[in-house]
């Protein structure tokens, strides 16, 4: 996604611009290597405290662009100091005419909060132009190894701020992050991902004769192909371009995704009322509100569904626990049937051997009612041992 960002920005002549957003002191436990007494005097603010100041300048930021009319994308990525406290490097794409007054915004936001305090005007906030022409300037390459030691540190040999190696550091960053629950990677920008990784469960070609698309036209069909063919490719760039563009409004894309509530939560939400705030409340594991379970696609009034199935994490050993129930029950009834079956055999076999003395009767009153028949009946009984 990023790769396709940056080749959309060169497309378009938009400027690439890294910035880095960090706290202020008292978010910071340790400083020079002993505890700091702003953090001390300020109560002792959390990871997560510290993270939900750096959403909190970032909102007040893009609520200042969206007055200004201005649109930017791109990536923003939080990875911790040595202390724990978040800070946050975004590689951001805008127009070129504009990074100037995206820059200056940035940055009244970010130092709005204790900006005299020591050390806040040369770190709190820096900003880095990215420059296409040195060999550095693929924004990709740029961030790399801030994806990697924020993954699995390879291709890093050394940590710059302890003596760990590269996948060392990344497994004590990823731990930090899961046990806190921040967000390391968030895209900004561009078009819904969710209709991405739907279109891309659609393997194969959305044929013009589909049932499921017959109120379609010839062109409309196309524009539905070009975004699946775009997300099947992986082509984050041909996929924006097919959604309607890097800025495209998500009311004015060209698909979009369809939600339902799971029929449990409507169930709940009907029957329980108020009264049960904690399902109605749900949160994703990042703090954010849960929203409803994505079924598929829609374009031009044609739904397309993508997911027929709902999967449910159960606890291993509540899981096993239940299966060796049911399986239980599955075997007594299979046991019953068992004999059942066994007492149909036994009843068959009966059954066979009544028809066939009932059969042997028939002929023997056939016989003789027969006189001609006689002789040759009268033989045969004398063989089998008839009396």
């Amino acid at each position: 996604r990023l790769k396709g960002f940056e080749a959309i920005a060169q497309d378009n002549d938009h400027v690439a611009m890294f910035y880095t957003l960090t706290c202020p002191s008292r978010f910071h436990s340790v400083s020079k290597s002993h505890v700091n007494q702003a953090w001390l005097d300020a109560g002792k603010p959390t990871t997560q405290d510290a993270q939900a100041y750096l959403s909190a300048v970032f909102a007040g930021f893009r609520k200042a662009l969206d007055k200004a009319g201005i649109k930017i994308y791109g990536l923003r990525v939080a990875e911790p100091h040595a202390d724990g406290c978040p800070h946050w490097h975004l590689l951001m794409f805008m127009d070129k005419t504009q990074h100037s007054d995206v820059t200056n915004l940035f940055r009244n936001y970010a130092l709005q909060d204790s900006s005299e305090e020591k050390g806040a005007q040369k770190h709190r906030f820096t900003v880095e132009t990215i420059d296409w022409s040195k060999s550095k300037g693929s924004a990709v390459g740029y961030v790399a190894k801030y994806l990697s030691k924020n993954i699995d540190g390879k291709h890093i040999d050394n940590d710059v701020s302890s003596d760990l190696t590269g996948v060392e550091a990344s497994e004590r960053v990823v731990t930090w992050a899961r046990v806190n629950r921040i967000r390391q990677f968030q895209f900004i920008g561009g078009p819904s991902v969710t209709v991405w990784r739907e279109m891309r469960r659609v393997r194969d070609e959305i044929k013009e004769d589909d049932p499921l698309i017959a109120s379609l036209s010839t062109g409309e069909h196309m524009a539905l192909e070009n975004v699946r063919r775009a997300a099947d490719a992986s082509d984050w760039q041909a996929f924006c371009y097919a959604m309607g563009g890097v800025f495209v409004r998500r009311k004015d894309q060209t698909v979009s995704p369809v939600y339902s509530i799971p029929q449990i939560m409507s169930k709940l939400v009907d029957e329980w009322g108020e009264e049960h705030t904690t399902e109605r409340n749900a949160t994703t594991r990042y703090g954010d509100a849960a929203i409803a379970r994505v079924v598929g696609v829609l374009f031009r009034g044609a739904f397309l569904a993508t997911r027929v199935r709902n999967w449910k994490t159960e606890n291993k050993e509540k899981f096993l626990r239940g299966t060796k129930r049911i399986m239980s029950g599955v075997v007594d009834v299979f046991d019953v049937l068992e004999r059942e079956n066994e007492y149909h055999r036994l009843a068959d076999a009966q059954f066979n051997e009544y028809q066939q003395y009932l059969q042997r009767v028939d002929e023997i009153t056939a016989f003789a009612f027969d006189e001609a028949a006689w002789p040759s009946f009268v033989g045969a009984a004398h063989d089998g041992g008839l009396s």
